[in-house]
């Protein structure tokens, strides 16, 4: 093993898990990598089981231990473009670009926005690393707002707003197809088993007996259409992870760009396995970008409306 600065993590094997072969268990838990790429750190030694070397196909035990060994440079590039929006003695928000993680995860250990943050204030404010804690998160793909508490304190107030749909979300998208002039949709998201992606979900407005669902809520209302391309504004009344897109996707209107929900998924993982992509136009994310946050300030009591202007790249779609 080489010298050079790793990235440690480690996973532990929980008993819906077992007797699953360890390659194919990395291949389907963590999408960043395909199975050849999962096979070849597993052989180089960068992956061990409960401190000792292992193989591909070891069939896994409930309470294994996987140890993962990343170097550094492995990392892929991101647009690291973000600006402070909105700022208060409690709160502050930042717009963040399309191609920015919000906190460290999978590859994406320092080109992150919450890492690029720190390390950003800290250059300017001249001190120590930093405190600060993330409200909200979007998909690395989503432009748009992304919400810090200053202290704990407040991270759990503005948490309990977003929970309570006590704070108003709105979202310009870009869909593909002629959307009515306005649409609710009322129902239910769940795991699309007939997908090769294991993140992906799908809507549907009446529960399936023995599925796990999750109530969801948006409405949608058109601002405009242009080659069958229409923009629209979303508002989702619940906030649960990938709520708009599946939602979309369901009902025939797909985000323009999106990789997983898009007609064609093997976009998606033909990304992750080669880095790169065939999407619509100059367009290399999803159209979605969390454009306001609305809400009354848990300390101040005055109404807040932090507005994250439309990004040029989206603008583009209609020249």
């Amino acid at each position: 093993m080489d010298n050079a600065k790793q990235i440690v993590k480690e996973y532990t094997i929980k008993e819906e898990d077992e007797k699953v072969y360890l390659v194919d268990f990395l291949t389907n838990r963590f999408t960043y990598y395909p199975k050849e790429n999962w096979e070849e750190l597993i052989q180089q030694k960068r992956i061990t089981l409960s401190g000792s070397d292992t193989h591909p196909n070891y069939q896994l035990k409930k309470g294994d231990k996987i140890v993962f060994k990343f170097p550094e440079l492995l990392e892929p590039e991101v647009d690291s473009n973000f600006e402070i929006v909105y700022e208060d003695e409690f709160i502050f928000a930042v717009n963040k670009s399309g191609n920015l993680p919000v906190h460290p995860a999978g590859r994406y250990q320092t080109q992150n926005l919450t890492t690029l943050l720190g390390q950003s204030i800290q250059g300017m404010q001249n001190s120590q690393k930093p405190i600060f804690f993330i409200v909200n998160r979007i998909d690395r793909e989503t432009s748009g707002i992304v919400l810090f508490a200053k202290d704990k304190t407040m991270a759990a107030l503005l948490s309990k707003l977003f929970s309570s749909h006590q704070i108003d979300k709105t979202y310009i998208v870009y869909v593909e197809g002629s959307f009515p002039s306005q649409l609710t949709a009322e129902g239910f998201i769940t795991k699309d088993e007939f997908s090769k992606i294991r993140k992906k979900k799908r809507f549907m407005e009446q529960i399936i007996p023995g599925k796990e669902c999750t109530y969801v809520k948006t409405e949608f209302i058109k601002i405009g259409e242009k080659n069958h391309i229409s923009k629209i504004f979303a508002f989702p009344i619940t906030g649960k992870i990938h709520q708009i897109r599946a939602t979309l996707s369901s009902k025939g209107y797909p985000v323009l760009g999106d990789k997983i929900y898009g007609k064609d998924e093997n976009i998606f993982l033909e990304f992750i396995q080669y880095g790169n992509a065939i999407l619509q136009g100059e367009l290399l994310r999803q159209a979605l970008h969390s454009y306001s946050l609305k809400f009354i300030h848990p300390i101040t009591k005055k109404v807040i409306e932090i507005i994250a202007p439309e990004p040029h790249d989206l603008k583009k779609i209609y020249r």
